[in-house]
């Protein structure tokens, strides 16, 4: 469905300043404006001051009551500072060998609904480059959700002609903040921080590989009782390979539909270091993998799903339910995989602890499940006891969950199940374990654990 827009970029028409000054002068891009301060052409090479960006765009959108709501977006970008080598102007896009934004760059998202802000992001992006960078003119977004579903399907799939060589950040720093009332911030915000982030090929709606070093989330929010949640989240790396944003966009509009072809979306990825941190609970993955993630067409027609659910009517429950089950049909992955997971909670009601040494699912999909491992699980739910085991390996020939056949044909091994309270492998693991705060010492008072 998306032969219509991809195209090849046509030869130079102009370059460095006059294609800068193109840029501006034609507005190339709907509601997409561009300015700046000054600039020094120095033989193929712009140095551009003060460089601002903003980009406006807006919709109409249905209620639950079957009212016609207006959502209006706005984005605005400064950079102090753009060293931009070989910029021109093409046929049917911008290109630039080289990018760099020598200062930090400001950012800012606001969402409005009915004139009220209710979402706004805002951040800097650190020492910011690209290199072989090409940014199509893309089609005007569309002006309505209900009815246009489909068009905006073919918008999305308009950013595939976005090329990119390399890209890289040394540090992105985002606050999310939502609005109760229009300018009045809520109970609801959350900061996130990113580093050392790097993308490599992105041709076609493809992507060779991208990974971001350290990132911080912190969160705050009120429960419904008046109370304050806050949580931490810290990640120290997170790596895929070989990326495609098309095939997941097919989903949605797939030719031939019900395929029983799966197609790669990702090839790898892992997430290293994950911890988590809050007054309720916090855990501790040392490491979260997967291979071959892969989707299929579903037979169900997904545009006119979200068309009947934009147009404010419910869908019968079988339908509801058949989609569900449609979409997840879809799915599939080579391998899942957690290794070394430690929780511990205490909330009002309960208190506990414990962990996995490793879980995995192999050939996952609604066709069926070719292998489940468990290693090392020990839990201790506090005052009810403890209990763990020390290896389960389920391989599984058959697990057809697609409704055509419930048969389950396999072996199970578990390894030695003990009632106690004992982690050598995770103590090992995790020298550091049991400073993690207070979440574990009740341990100590626990009738089942003490020892």
């Amino acid at each position: 469905m998306f032969s219509d827009w991809r195209r090849n970029a046509g030869f130079a028409q102009q370059t460095g300043k006059a294609a800068l000054d193109s840029l501006i002068g034609d507005n190339r891009v709907p509601g997409v404006t561009l300015n700046y301060g000054s600039v020094e052409e120095i033989g193929d090479t712009l140095v551009i001051n003060d460089f601002d960006m903003s980009y406006q765009t807006s919709f109409q959108f249905g209620t639950d009551e079957g009212k016609q709501s207006a959502a209006n977006i706005e984005f605005s970008m400064n950079a102090p500072e753009v060293v931009a080598t070989k910029l021109a102007d093409e046929a049917d896009g911008v290109s630039v060998e080289h990018l760099k934004y020598s200062a930090d760059i400001d950012f800012k998202l606001d969402v409005e609904v009915d004139g009220d802000t209710v979402l706004t992001y805002q951040g800097t992006i650190e020492d910011y480059q690209l290199s072989g960078f090409f940014w199509p003119y893309l089609p005007a977004v569309p002006s309505t959700l209900k009815g246009s579903t489909r068009e905006w399907v073919v918008w999305l799939g308009s950013l595939a002609d976005i090329r990119i060589d390399a890209a890289s950040a040394n540090l992105m720093t985002v606050r999310f903040s939502a609005m109760e009332e229009s300018g009045v911030e809520s109970a609801f915000s959350s900061d996130v921080e990113i580093s050392d982030f790097k993308l490599e090929g992105m041709w076609d709606g493809r992507v060779a590989s991208y990974s971001v070093g350290k990132m911080l989330q912190e969160t705050n929010y009120s429960l419904e009782d008046g109370q304050q949640y806050s949580e931490k989240v810290t990640i120290d790396s997170n790596k895929a390979k070989n990326l495609d944003y098309l095939a997941f966009l097919d989903l949605f509009d797939p030719k031939p539909a019900g395929s029983s072809e799966y197609v790669q979306v990702i090839e790898s990825a892992v997430i290293s270091g994950c911890r988590v941190e809050s007054n309720l609970f916090e855990a501790i993955i040392d490491r979260i993998s997967y291979e071959n993630f892969a989707v299929r067409s579903p037979e169900t027609d997904l545009i006119a799903f979200v068309e009947l659910l934009l147009s404010g009517q419910e869908p019968e429950i079988g339908d509801l339910m058949a989609t569900v089950l449609d979409i997840y049909r879809s799915f599939s992955f080579g391998n899942i995989s957690v290794e070394d997971f430690l929780v511990g909670f205490d909330a009002d009601t309960e208190v506990g602890s414990g962990g996995i040494v490793k879980i995995s699912f192999s050939g996952f999909s609604s066709d069926g499940l070719d292998e489940f491992l468990l290693e090392a699980v020990d839990f201790d739910a506090g005052a009810g006891g403890s209990s763990g085991w020390t290896d389960l390996r389920w391989v599984i020939w058959s697990l057809p969950l697609t409704g055509r056949s419930r048969r389950l044909r396999g072996t199970a091994r578990p390894g030695k199940i003990r009632i106690s309270w004992k982690l050598p492998e995770f103590s090992r693991r995790f020298p550091s374990a049991w400073s993690l705060g207070g979440w574990l010492s009740h341990r100590r008072s626990c009738p089942a654990t003490s020892r």
